[in-house]
């Protein structure tokens, strides 16, 4: 399978929109309907807890997608933790964001300093925990809150689905940010990220998944350029 880089990611993401005329808005629900049906085959007891990190982009979009149809479908045990900060949300994941509101209480918006002590309790019962923190835009190193979730998250001990990438992973070069998710899977999609096989990429990522969604086959083949 071809393996493409984050720039490659964008080129294929866009061109789908603006080509192909297909929605952000329905590449994320297909993504997200992915990450919720992988998590139903895993925890098949609606009653266990399950802990999403997000961050303010699109796989986090993805993630609040998948948290939806989870509580539509009776999970009843979900908490939503978001470092959010004082930046805005991307477009698409806004709107599933404002949807998540309407449907549970049980969201952390962390803006300012992270209380690792809270943080840590609130995964110690957990049956997975899902990363959605940093997509495949990530430059530069990890700091701050999010440093401290992703080093909190692999303390834990806990399985961990990573939404496209591992958070802290380079999603071309698979060198690490400082810090990095190891996560026990990561879905990806479209194709798979070179990053993920690269370097340090295959240790942190376990076993990766790739789901094509909507992206039409063309742009696949093509990498989109």
């Amino acid at each position: 399978m071809k393996k493409i880089t984050a720039y490659e990611a964008k080129i294929i993401d866009k061109k789908a929109q603006s080509k192909f005329h297909i929605p952000g808005l329905l590449l994320m629900e297909n993504a997200g309907l992915e990450v919720y049906n992988r998590i139903k085959k895993i925890i098949a007891n609606k009653r266990s807890k399950i802990v999403f990190f997000c961050g303010r982009g699109n796989n986090a979009g993805d993630a609040f997608v998948a948290i939806r149809h989870l509580i539509n479908d009776g999970y009843t045990n979900i908490k939503v933790i978001i470092i959010k900060e004082d930046k805005d949300f991307s477009k698409e994941a806004e709107i599933n964001y404002k949807i998540l509101t309407k449907l549970t209480d049980n969201i952390k918006l962390i803006r300012k300093k992270l209380n690792s002590k809270e943080i840590s309790r609130e995964i110690k019962k957990c049956k997975i925990i899902v990363d959605a923190l940093l997509g495949i835009g990530l430059k530069g190193k990890v700091c701050g809150n999010f440093k401290k979730a992703i080093d909190i998250i692999n303390d834990s001990g806990k399985p961990v689905i990573s939404v496209d990438i591992p958070s802290g992973l380079n999603a071309t070069t698979g060198e690490i940010a400082t810090s990095c998710i190891k996560a026990n899977e990561t879905l990806t999609f479209g194709l798979p990220k070179i990053g993920c096989y690269k370097k340090k990429g295959s240790k942190f990522c376990g076993k990766i998944r790739v789901f094509p969604i909507i992206f039409p086959r063309v742009l696949l083949k093509q990498g989109g350029l």
